[in-house]
């Protein structure tokens, strides 16, 4: 088997449980707009493509100039509130286990790419990633698998010496797309039988489970 050599993250869901502070963001876009809110039960079932289809699935149907205003908000109360995301439990040794290996890591999100490099920098100061790309404004996003493959060739690997880790089906996607390997998160926003019908590479039931693969 061909050694390992670089591991691109996805981010909300793997990396950071951040489902409550995307609720808490939503939820005030919409209600400073008069719209009904949702549980984040129902919020995780919205994630995974980009803000802008957050919105869209939120708020569908209505006038195109006003779910411009409504992204927006939400843009600004996500800003607010994204450092008070936090790293799921054992993402810390799965981190230094990577790092301690030589093997690189890098993060491939559909978060706004200034959010995500700002969190990457003070969440995850103690690790060095490669590359952090998350969405900007003109991207197609993910699943599309530009960004993956570009973090590849700044990294100078090839997709063999590649594996994604994610927790959603745009993520498996993503990998597919990209040629890459996955490895599909039990932890994270996607419902558990979807993710389990899917002809993954690996399953991970904890985070450190994926230093025996690597």
């Amino acid at each position: 088997m061909t050694k390992t050599k670089l591991v691109i993250f996805d981010l909300d869901g793997t990396l950071l449980n951040t489902i409550g502070v995307i609720t808490k963001a939503l939820n005030k876009s919409l209600t400073d707009f008069g719209f009904s809110t949702y549980e984040e039960e129902e919020v995780k079932s919205k994630v995974g493509y980009g803000p802008r289809v957050l919105i869209d699935y939120s708020v569908p149907n209505i006038d195109p100039e006003l779910k411009e205003k409504i992204y927006k908000n939400n843009r600004k109360y996500s800003d607010e509130l994204t450092y008070d995301s936090k790293m799921f439990d054992g993402i810390d040794i799965l981190l230094d286990g990577i790092v301690a290996k030589g093997i690189k890591i890098a993060i491939n999100t559909n978060k706004s790419h200034h959010r995500a490099v700002n969190i990457s920098e003070k969440v995850f100061s103690k690790w060095k990633f490669c590359d952090v790309i998350g969405y900007q404004e003109g991207d197609i996003g993910k699943p599309n698998p530009e960004n993956a493959l570009k973090i590849m060739e700044k990294a100078g690997v090839t997709r063999e010496e590649t594996l994604y880790v994610g927790d959603m089906i745009v993520d498996y996607e993503t990998a597919k797309n990209a040629g890459i390997r996955i490895a599909l998160c039990d932890w994270g926003f996607e419902n558990k039988e979807e993710l389990k019908k899917l002809n993954y590479d690996i399953y991970l039931k904890k985070p450190e489970e994926l230093l025996m693969y690597l």
